[in-house]
């Protein structure tokens, strides 16, 4: 059966008995859970923390953006040259724009353009070599391209790899946290559950005692009881009073962290929707350990090693550089004459080179090729380690969950047998057969045998909630 749990909210319980009449907050596993992902202060925080891997995949990702320059200069320049072939005065105007691009492979483009408006007072003795006002146009496209070290931009698309990696990471990393995070919240919620209905049973059990003092008097009246017994049902009286005062003292602090993690406004009536009606426990197929997000993310850290190490025993390599060059120029007093004759690739220059660079013998690439070995043994490590913690883990979850059902089945039984014994022994009370002293331990194990129920349902329950958590169900 399905039981509706039901007691008074934060004000109500601290009067202890009195109604409410605000509205009725229904709280159940799920609710807590969409609260606290939805809304929770740590939620956020966790959200935020996984976004901050972005950046590096964005900076190796900008390895391959477009570059823009322009420029724009005047000069005024009078120096003399060695040959003395220079003018008296030189007035330029330079005026540039220029793209370049890194492309994946490892091949960088270049294209320039520039104009330069010259306004010269030539010497007499260059007066009739050259016009004194010209005008050049100048086109340049580059190229280089990485062979060796960087063998056609190999290294550049592992960083890359590894920064997509990090971000994977980070994201397994938040559902890995949000589910802790959920686990928390479900763990509050449950002891909160716990809390409620030892409140409601010391209530019951104090009102139990209050007529039990009540009925020991009248016996005492007519001489059917000792002194002593008045005085121990009034003791114990008093020791529910205190224990109802203390349960709803546990109450409310336990309901103010319930609602204070799941941002729930908490000055309401509060209904805890359980089923004391237990499901049976799961028979699902075995989950793949490798599937499962704490040795995902074990192997993605030895993927992104392995890449570290391959990088650095490139380094080890010369760098070898191919490069070309392929220019054209036109020079002429009308800027459209000398752009058309730019354009026209009468003026070529071509150039086609090789360069090599090759640090000798460096202990630092070497000691971080070392380093980067170090850090894939490692990771090979703290991956068989994720998977034995987390098959240990299953294993665990699922034995719990067994067990716990099963203790739950048979603290059921257990109440159940108490309730029938306290209806008979209340009946002998009645009738002088059994005494005070002996209905009194009997109230004890009957309450002691409701609250083990309650606390094995919310165990049950919880540990479900575990086992959904270890095979990566409870945040998908």
């Amino acid at each position: 059966m399905k039981q509706l749990i039901s007691v008074p909210g934060l004000l109500v319980l601290a009067a202890l008995m009195a109604p409410s009449a605000g509205a009725v907050v229904r709280l159940a596993p799920q609710v807590i859970v969409d609260s606290v992902l939805n809304q929770g202060l740590e939620s956020r925080a966790i959200q935020l923390e996984a976004r901050k891997s972005d950046l590096p995949l964005a900076r190796a990702q900008g390895a391959y953006d477009w570059t823009f320059n322009a420029n724009s200069s005047y000069e005024l320049t009078r120096l003399e040259t060695l040959s003395g072939l220079s003018n008296l005065e030189d007035r330029n105007r330079l005026f540039s724009v220029g793209f370049s691009k890194k492309l994946p492979t490892g091949t960088a483009l270049s294209l320039k353009y520039n104009r330069n408006y010259q306004d010269s007072i030539t010497s007499s003795f260059l007066s009739s070599a050259h016009p004194p006002d010209q005008v050049l146009d100048f086109v340049d496209l580059g190229f280089r391209q990485d062979l060796l070290s960087n063998f056609f931009g190999i290294q550049e698309r592992r960083r890359t790899a590894m920064a997509s990696r990090d971000v994977a990471q980070a994201d397994l990393r938040r559902k890995e946290n949000l589910e802790d995070l959920v686990l928390d919240a479900v763990a509050l919620y449950w002891k909160a559950y716990v809390s409620e209905a030892a409140l409601r049973e010391a209530i019951q059990a104090r009102e139990k005692f209050g007529l039990l003092v009540r009925t020991v008097e009248r016996k005492r009246s007519l001489g059917l009881a000792e002194p002593s017994d008045v005085a121990k049902v009034k003791t114990e009286f008093s020791s529910q009073d205190r224990h109802v005062k203390s349960a709803s003292l546990q109450y409310l602090s336990d309901l103010d962290r319930l609602f204070s993690a799941a941002q729930l406004p908490y000055e309401k009536d509060v209904e805890f929707d359980v089923s004391l009606d237990l499901p049976a426990p799961p028979d699902d197929p075995a989950v793949e350990l490798d599937e499962l997000r704490p040795v995902t993310q074990a192997r993605l850290r030895v993927e992104n090693a392995q890449a570290g190490l391959a990088n650095a025993k490139m380094d080890l390599l010369p760098k070898v550089t191919l490069f070309g060059q392929m220019s054209f120029n036109g020079v002429d007093q009308q800027p459209g004459q000398s752009f058309s004759e730019l354009t026209s690739g009468v003026h070529p220059r071509y150039l086609l080179g090789i360069e090599l660079n090759y640090p000798l013998w460096s202990e630092s690439l070497r000691g971080e090729a070392r380093h980067q070995e170090l850090l894939q043994d490692e990771a090979f490590n703290e991956m068989n380690r994720a998977r034995e913690a987390r098959s240990i883990e299953l294993k665990q979850a699922e034995r719990s969950v067994r067990s716990n059902y099963i203790i739950a089945r048979m603290a059921k039984d257990t109440m159940i047998q108490w309730e029938k014994i306290i209806e008979d022994r209340e009946r002998l009370f009645r009738n002088a057969r059994v005494g005070t002293a002996e209905i009194i331990q009997d109230y004890s194990f009957y309450f002691r045998s409701k609250a083990d129920h309650v606390a094995a349902v919310a165990d049950y329950y919880y540990s479900y909630h575990r086992l959904r958590a270890a095979k990566d169900e409870l945040v998908p």
